[in-house]
């Protein structure tokens, strides 16, 4: 996936959630989800669409060690 320039980045805040979304002109190109689920698990899922226009997600948990 690859997203080039984009012209302006919004932010999403929720509870447990913080997600930013790039847009081009008016089309979202990227977007990233940071989900808290415990204290020590963190989850990213960063999406953009593929050449098709189809949006894919790639997942990531984090877990921190005491």
């Amino acid at each position: 996936m690859s997203v080039g320039k984009v012209d302006r980045v919004r932010t999403v805040v929720e509870p447990r959630r913080f997600c930013t979304i790039a847009y081009a002109g008016s089309q979202a190109v990227a977007r990233a989800w940071r989900i808290l689920g415990t204290l020590n698990e963190m989850t990213i899922v960063q999406s953009a669409p593929d050449q098709f226009g189809v949006w894919r997600d790639d997942v990531s948990v984090y877990r921190r060690q005491f």
